[in-house]
């Protein structure tokens, strides 16, 4: 049964994510865009609850990638192609604070600080950001500063937090998945087997497996 459909993002929608999923008597979504603007969704009512976008952003249109609701608080973190990050408070649309996250060198490719992975710790108050370079930033998400700069050989696909742990894992187009202490930057280990990147993994419902999908057609 189709519950929503909601038009007003102007070009293609990259990404989006359930928000407030403990109230049962709401569906709340926020839905991102290359054009710039970030819209939270009732998807009940179907109505915007907020759109933020470059009239909030100084003109900007910064195109956005990827998306991280905190699993404890009512905001999000959203990631452009151009390392741009916005926090949001999904309750009423407030536009918490922007910053760049990566500043490219001279000669650095603009396509390295493109965003492609966020991830939110449970239990510290940091937030993790991965990029096309293979730059993998901890952020201290009381004053938006770097605590730790760590890096993979190549480009980040996807970050997650061990559940009610300081311990995240990171997959790569370099074919590995490394596990890193938020709290020290210290890499714990490296899952290696795959011979082309790591588009995807998910930890299995005992928390003690992962499961890896690569881009050669292999699941580990």
């Amino acid at each position: 049964e189709l519950i929503f459909s909601g038009y007003s993002h102007s070009t293609e929608c990259t990404n989006g994510e359930f928000v407030q999923i403990d109230n049962m008597d709401e569906l709340k979504l926020v839905s991102i865009s290359e054009d710039g603007s970030i819209i939270g969704w009732n998807c009940y009512t179907q109505q915007a609850d907020f759109k933020i976008d470059s009239s909030s952003l100084k003109g900007l249109t910064p195109p956005w990638v990827s998306i991280s609701a905190n699993p404890q608080s009512k905001i999000v973190a959203v990631g452009s192609r151009d390392s741009q990050v916005a926090i949001i408070n999904t309750e009423n649309g407030a536009l918490l604070t922007t910053f760049t996250a990566l500043e490219l060198k001279e000669d650095g490719d603009i396509y390295d600080s493109s965003i492609e992975a966020i991830a939110w710790c449970d239990v510290l108050n940091l937030l993790v950001v991965g990029f096309v370079s293979g730059d993998v930033l901890i952020f201290d998400a009381n004053t938006w500063k770097v605590r730790k700069a760590l890096k993979c050989q190549d480009a980040v696909t996807k970050i997650q937090f061990l559940s009610k742990s300081p311990i995240f894992l990171v997959s790569s187009m370099d074919g590995k998945v490394y596990k890193w202490d938020a709290r020290t930057g210290e890499l714990l280990h490296e899952c290696v087997g795959h011979h082309m990147g790591v588009l995807d993994f998910s930890i299995d419902c005992s928390g003690e497996r992962l499961i890896t999908a690569g881009d050669d057609g292999v699941a580990l």
